[in-house]
């Protein structure tokens, strides 16, 4: 599923986190010449809304700042392409991610936003002052659990759980790239671990931090690997397969291998800290 919006001059495909393919089985995904992001990449995070407690925000930053150094970001590293817009330069995914810079937001803008809010709430935090402008990271707008999302073309809780797109700035000269995380426990029952393996259900033990929580960061996570293996898409697209899939669509519904410490189940482990997220597909493997 790759629905389009018209945002100012793009055409721009939204991917999301629901409604996919749980495995792509036997098709393989593919480079079409758009570009990746390597080198260091910065992370500039909004938790938007009234709702958010100081240990979520603790648990997701311990995750993006520590993903990078893992074994499972090494999937990641397996994708290569043009490194730049002019595609003048080859290269692969390297990182690291890091948090730079976060903002904590109360809903002055409310708590049922379109697509224009978010590019505001951006705009906001980069005009005064709290951001860079910076068109070689990512902005993570992240809503806490009253805080609905709807445009013209999707939903929260209803078509998807977060997406990645990007947009330009005021002057064009740069292409800002971010992405929407809802809150899983807006919609339990669509959002919380969404369209996991049903096998996986009877054999996890318990999240190591919460359903709603562990079930926020994966979807961060597969945001993550989307936007830095294809940032550009639709517009000047990188990897995807035949059926309009990225790497962490192909895997959506896929966790293992599931290991049990401290009473819960998990299958990323980064430094003390413990972490339920879904698979990503490896180009190389083609699986």
């Amino acid at each position: 599923m790759r629905p389009l919006i018209s945002i100012v001059l793009f055409a721009v495909l939204i991917l999301n986190v629901l409604f996919k393919p749980a495995y792509s089985a036997g098709i393989p995904i593919k480079y079409s010449n758009g570009p990746i992001m390597s080198g260091p990449i910065p992370l500039y995070i909004v938790y938007y809304g009234n709702q958010w407690h100081s240990f979520n925000q603790k648990v997701i930053e311990s995750f993006l700042n520590g993903v990078s150094e893992t074994s499972y970001w090494d999937i990641a590293k397996e994708y290569t392409g043009f490194v730049d817009e002019s595609h003048t330069e080859k290269g692969k995914v390297t990182g690291p991610v890091k948090v730079a810079k976060t903002v904590t937001m109360n809903a002055t803008l409310g708590v049922n936003l379109i697509y224009q809010n978010l590019v505001t709430i951006i705009n906001n935090q980069i005009n005064n002052g709290l951001f860079p402008e910076d068109d070689q990271g990512i902005y993570y707008v992240l809503t806490s659990k009253e805080v609905a999302y709807e445009d013209s073309e999707r939903t929260f809780c209803g078509s998807m759980c977060g997406y990645h797109f990007y947009f330009p700035t005021s002057d064009g000269k740069k292409i800002l790239k971010y992405s929407f995380v809802g809150a899983p426990d807006h919609c339990p029952a669509v959002c919380v671990r969404p369209q996991i393996d049903p096998s996986l259900n009877s054999t996890i033990v318990r999240t190591p931090n919460g359903d709603s929580l562990d079930s926020m960061i994966s979807v961060i996570s597969h945001e993550l690997f989307e936007t830095v293996t294809d940032p550009l898409v639709n517009f000047d697209s990188a990897w995807f397969d035949s059926e309009g899939n990225e790497n962490a669509d192909k895997c959506i519904a896929f966790y293992q291998p599931l290991q049990n410490e401290y009473g819960a189940s998990y299958n990323l482990k980064i430094g003390s800290d413990l972490f339920l997220v879904q698979q990503i597909w490896n180009p190389s493997t083609q699986r």
